[in-house]
């Protein structure tokens, strides 16, 4: 089932996975860069907007909805006993954990 309004982010997430610049996707659908931002940033995106936009990233909405970004990460280092910074051939070591 496809929803009637999106997130924002969703959109960013797809526009920086495809390498376009926030500047470039505002250029492609006519309008200013700050008006791009407030879609990006707004909680619901309308349909009709998100549809306009997937047209100018040549993307299909169908995949679009399949899409899944990466988890979100966040950095742990990992602790030794004596609590110092593990250390081996004079790299840190860090774990990345789904949060």
């Amino acid at each position: 089932m496809i929803p009637k309004r999106v997130p924002g982010s969703s959109i960013r997430t797809l526009r920086s996975l495809l390498g376009i610049k926030q500047s470039e996707a505002a250029r492609r659908l006519k309008i200013s860069q700050q008006a791009y931002s407030k879609i990006e940033n707004s909680e619901s995106v309308k349909m009709i907007t998100l549809e306009k936009i997937l047209l100018v990233f040549n993307y299909n909405k169908e995949d679009f909805f399949k899409f899944s970004p990466p988890p979100r990460k966040k950095r742990i280092e990992v602790i030794s006993e004596k609590n110092e910074v593990y250390r081996k051939t004079k790299e840190l070591h860090v774990i990345w954990q789904a949060v």
